[in-house]
């Protein structure tokens, strides 16, 4: 198994009505078998195969899904420059 990212998107052609909350888009991933990790405003990190991550995203209009991937950006300092 691995881990995905679901996320909320602002889609045009999926009325905000339509999209499910996190509650509710849990419920979808422990009914498919797979299993919620971390929650978050918006966002789900479940730990999935992937038809399990599939099969969840297209029972949910409006989220994405994205493979985990334990890299991350750590920004730079700002440069000073003397006056």
């Amino acid at each position: 198994m691995a881990k995905y990212v679901l996320y909320r998107e602002l889609v045009e052609s999926v009325r905000p009505s339509a999209v499910a909350s996190p509650e509710a888009a849990a419920k979808v991933v422990l009914a498919e078998g797979a299993a919620v990790v971390g929650q978050s405003a918006g966002t789900l990190i479940i730990d999935a195969d992937a038809d399990q991550a599939e099969r969840v995203l297209h029972q949910l209009p409006g989220w994405s899904c994205t493979p985990e991937s334990r890299a991350f950006r750590i920004p730079r300092p700002p440069r000073i420059h003397p006056r």
